[in-house]
């Protein structure tokens, strides 16, 4: 009977985090995708928020489970001062060592999950709801520099022919704002097909396999 209580406290907790993590997505996802008042978006920074980041946290999570540690963000979570102190006490109170690990390895990956969600959800809403045109500038970065890192990052889904990125695209869509006007291809809207797979396969799929 105190196991079950003890299992239900812990769930509904999760839970709530959930939600925050969810709302906190959603909120990063509008907050990148907003554009200016052309409806202009930074292409750099959707590529971090929705494909840099997620295959570099997706590698690590995975590193760390080869090596046997799998307390993910959970363990740093219940380390901040402002950390839910009934949580805390519910994680500190296992007994055995492995269950533990166990119930952060499975919070981490909840919360992760419904940040990735919450993502998706603003991406989708974005994109229902606003015109958004991908461009992008660098003053250290150029085409050929950004295209094999993209293309790498593409490779899961070489299948989706659309989704893949190319070097024309990227040539199209640099310095969009400099040029004035919309160029032959147009390829500035394209982008999003590549932003969906990654979010896909980098951050949806994977955590929830993880987190089951």
């Amino acid at each position: 009977m105190q196991k079950n209580e003890h299992f239900l406290r812990l769930r509904s907790l999760s839970v709530a985090l959930g939600l925050i993590a969810l709302t906190l997505g959603l909120l990063a996802s509008v907050a990148v995708l907003r554009g200016d008042d052309f409806g202009r978006v930074n292409l750099l920074s959707s590529l971090s928020l929705f494909a840099l980041l997620p295959s570099i946290g997706l590698v690590v999570t995975l590193l760390l489970l080869f090596l046997g540690r799998r307390s993910g963000i959970a363990a740093l979570l219940i380390e901040l001062p402002l950390a839910p102190k009934k949580l805390t006490s519910l994680l500190l109170t296992q007994r055995s060592g492995v269950r533990r690990q166990t119930a952060l390895f499975s919070l981490s990956q909840s919360l992760t999950l419904s940040f990735a969600t919450g993502n998706l959800m603003g991406f989708v809403l974005m994109l229902l709801a606003t015109d958004v045109s991908f461009v992008w500038r660098s003053t250290l970065l150029d085409a050929a520099t950004l295209f094999p890192i993209l293309d790498t990052l593409a490779s899961p889904w070489g299948f989706w022919q659309a989704a893949q990125p190319s070097l024309e695209m990227l040539n199209q869509t640099q310095d969009f704002r400099l040029r004035g006007a919309l160029l032959e291809g147009n390829y500035v809207g394209q982008w999003w097909q590549f932003l969906l797979a990654a979010q896909l396969c980098y951050s949806i799929v994977p955590r929830a396999l993880l987190w089951l």
